[in-house]
C-alpha cells in the first residue's frame, strides 16, 4: 500500500491573522478568508478534489452527489479555517466533513420521503452518460454493502490506504477494519453474477478512469457558486421561519380568520422510527420474516427474525426495526427487540446481527446493539453475555465462534455466560474458519487477490503458514468439515473446482475434483456466507491435472 495523500501546505499561522475569530473554528460574519488561507486551501483543492470525488462516487453511487458533498466540504474548510489548519491530514478531514454531509442528506430524505417523494433516498446509480458497464457493475456491487463496510473497502481499494491508516482515520481498532474488509470480500463473493465480483485491479482501474474523467471547476468559481447556494438556502429558511411566525400570530389574534382561505395541510414528516415493542413487530400485518432458523436438535424449536418498516413496501426493502421470536411448540415463547436496520440500498443504521445455535434450542445472538445475548424459548428475556475483550491464548482444540463485533474469534462459556476473545496471529487480511468443532485447531485464509496463504494452528498451540501456489485462480475456503479438515476450493474451469484438503494441519494434502459449491449446493447463507466442504469429499475422484498443492509450513 502506498502512503496516503497527507497534503502539506504552508498555512498562515494564527499570529499572522489578526482578523481570525477568537472562537476556534467559527466562521467570520462576511464568509471571507485571508489571502494566504485561500491560497493554501486552493493548493489542497488542486491536489485532492479528484481523489475525493472519486471516493464519494464509489461510496454513494452518484456523480452529482459526490461533487456536491466534496465541494461543500471545501467551503466548510474555509469557514472553519482554524480546525482545518490544525488538521494533520487535510484530505482525511475533508473526507470526514463530506461523509457527514452525505449522511445528513440521507437521513433528511428518509424523514421527508413520505411527504415529498422526490427526495426519496434509494440509491440509484448515476455515474454519468459515459460510464462503462464495468464501472456500473462495480458501484452496484459496492452498494450492496452496509456503509461502514463499504467505507472501509473504498478507503482500502480506491484511496489505497492500509488497514492501519484506515483505523486511524475512522478511530476504530485495526482489527475492526480488517474484519470489515474480510466481510466485504465474503459478501462480494456472493454477489449475483450480473454484478460481477470486482477484483483489486477492477477497483484500481475504476479509481484511475473516474479521476481522469472528472471536470474540476476553477477553485474561485466553485467557492463562489457554493457561497451563493448557501445564501439562497439561508434566505429560504429565513422566509419559512418568518411565514411560520406570522401564521402563529394570525392564529392567536384571529386576524383575517373570516376571510383567509383554508390551505390543505400536507402530511407531517414522521419520526425517524416509532418506539415499537417486540410484540408490535412480531406478527404485525405490516411486518415480514427476515430469517427463520430451525433447531438442529429439536425440530419443534424455531427462531424467527421479523422486521417492521416505517413505510411498508412490497419488496420488503425498507428502513425499520427487527424483533426476534423463539417458540418451541409447547407454549414457551420469547420475544425481544433487535437492531434498527436500513434498506439494502441505504446505509444501515444498525448491525444485521448474527445467530448461531450453540445448544439444544439455544442461540448465540450477536448484535453491535443490542447484544450479545443467549436466547431460547424457555427464557423470560435474553441473557446478556459478558465480553472479555482481553485476548487470551488457548491450547489446540478450543471451540471457536464469531465475536460479537465480527473481528477475530471468541470462545463462548455457557456456564459463566462470557465471550472471551482468542489470541490470533497478526496476519493481515485473514478470514478465519468458524465455528470450529470441539477438538479442532484454528485456521484461516490470508491475503487478498494474490499472495494467498493458509494460517494453521498446530497441535502444540503454535501457528504456521503455507503459501498457496497459483493463487490467481479463484480461491475460497471450504468450511464445516466434521473431521477437522483444512480445505479450500480453486476454480479450474467453468462450474468446476478442485478441492484441496488436509487432515494433519497442513503437512499433507489431497486434491479432488468437484463442481463449484454454488452448483453442488454446498453454500450456507446464514449466519454468514460460507462455502462448505462436501460431507463425503473423500469419495470424490482425484483431480487428474491438479494445480499445485500448498507449500511447506513455516512457523509464525
Amino acid at each position: 500500500m502506498s502512503e496516503s495523500r497527507n497534503i502539506s501546505v504552508d498555512w498562515p499561522t494564527p499570529s499572522s491573522s489578526p482578523s481570525r475569530p477568537s472562537q476556534r473554528g467559527r466562521a467570520s460574519s462576511t464568509e471571507e478568508w485571508l489571502v494566504g488561507e485561500e491560497d493554501a486551501l486552493r493548493a489542497v483543492y488542486e491536489q485532492s478534489y479528484r481523489p475525493l470525488v472519486t471516493h464519494f462516487i464509489a461510496l454513494s453511487g452518484s456523480r452529482s452527489e459526490a461533487q456536491d458533498v466534496v465541494q461543500e466540504s471545501f467551503l466548510v474548510a474555509g469557514l472553519h479555517r482554524n480546525d482545518f489548519a490544525e488538521a494533520g491530514n487535510k484530505e482525511a478531514w475533508l473526507r470526514a466533513v463530506a461523509l457527514n454531509r452525505m449522511r445528513r442528506r440521507r437521513r433528511w430524505s428518509r424523514l421527508t420521503g413520505p411527504a415529498w417523494p422526490r427526495f426519496r433516498s434509494e440509491l440509484s446509480i448515476d455515474l454519468g452518460p459515459q460510464a462503462s458497464e464495468d464501472h456500473l457493475a462495480i458501484v452496484y456491487a459496492l452498494s450492496r454493502l452496509i456503509l461502514p463496510v463499504r467505507d472501509a473497502v473504498v478507503l482500502h481499494y480506491i484511496d489505497d490506504l492500509s488497514a492501519e491508516q484506515i483505523a486511524h482515520e475512522l478511530s476504530v481498532p485495526e482489527g475492526t477494519v480488517k474484519g470489515r474488509l474480510a466481510r466485504a470480500r465474503a459478501e462480494l463473493a456472493g454477489t449475483p453474477a450480473a454484478a460481477r465480483t470486482p477484483t483489486t485491479s477492477d477497483l484500481a482501474g475504476f479509481a484511475r478512469d473516474t479521476g481522469r474523467s472528472l471536470d474540476q471547476p476553477p477553485f474561485q468559481v466553485m467557492i463562489r457558486r457554493r457561497r451563493r447556494e448557501r445564501r439562497r438556502r439561508s434566505a429560504a429558511a429565513g422566509a419559512g421561519a418568518a411565514a411560520a411566525a406570522l401564521a402563529v400570530a394570525l392564529a392567536i389574534t384571529g386576524v383575517g380568520h373570516d376571510h383567509r382561505r383554508e390551505l390543505p395541510s400536507g402530511p407531517a414528516p414522521q419520526s425517524l422510527l416509532p418506539e415499537w415493542t417486540a410484540e408490535q413487530i412480531v406478527g404485525n400485518p405490516d411486518a415480514f420474516v427476515v430469517t427463520q432458523l430451525g433447531s438442529r436438535t429439536h425440530v419443534s424449536v424455531v427462531l424467527t427474525v421479523w422486521k417492521r418498516c416505517t413505510q411498508p413496501r412490497p419488496d420488503h426493502d425498507c428502513f425499520g426495526r427487527e424483533a426476534i421470536a423463539v417458540a418451541d411448540g409447547a407454549g414457551h415463547r420469547l420475544t425481544a427487540l433487535g437492531a434498527v436496520t436500513g434498506s439494502s440500498q441505504q446505509p444501515s443504521l444498525g448491525d444485521d446481527g448474527l445467530l448461531r445455535e450453540v445448544g439444544a434450542g439455544l442461540w448465540y445472538w450477536a448484535h453491535t446493539s443490542p447484544g450479545p445475548y443467549l436466547v431460547s424459548a424457555t427464557m423470560s428475556q435474553p441473557v446478556h453475555l459478558t465480553v472479555l475483550d482481553r485476548a487470551v491464548t488457548h491450547s489446540f482444540g478450543v471451540p471457536g465462534i464469531e465475536c460479537a463485533d465480527r473481528v477475530g474469534l471468541c470462545t463462548l462459556n455457557l456456564n459463566a455466560r462470557t465471550l472471551e476473545r482468542l489470541a490470533l496471529p497478526g496476519v493481515p487480511d485473514t478470514r478465519w474458519a468458524t465455528p470450529t468443532a470441539r477438538g479442532c485447531g484454528l485456521w484461516g485464509l490470508a491475503g487478498a487477490g494474490g499472495n494467498l496463504r493458509l494460517v494453521i494452528q498446530q497441535r502444540d498451540g503454535s501457528f504456521a503458514s503455507a503459501d498457496i501456489p497459483e493463487d490467481r485462480a479463484a480461491t475460497g475456503m471450504a468450511e464445516g468439515g466434521a473431521d477437522c479438515e483444512i480445505a479450500y476450493y480453486q476454480g479450474i474451469a467453468e462450474n468446476k473446482d478442485q478441492l484441496v484438503v488436509s487432515l494433519d494441519q497442513g503437512r499433507t494434502w489431497q486434491i479432488r475434483q468437484t463442481p463449484m459449491p454454488q452448483v453442488a449446493g454446498y453454500l450456507e447463507q446464514q449466519p454468514r456466507l460460507r462455502e462448505l466442504i462436501p460431507p463425503h469429499w473423500a469419495q470424490l475422484p482425484a483431480m487428474p491435472h491438479p494445480l499445485a498443492a500448498p507449500g511447506p509450513l513455516h512457523p509464525l
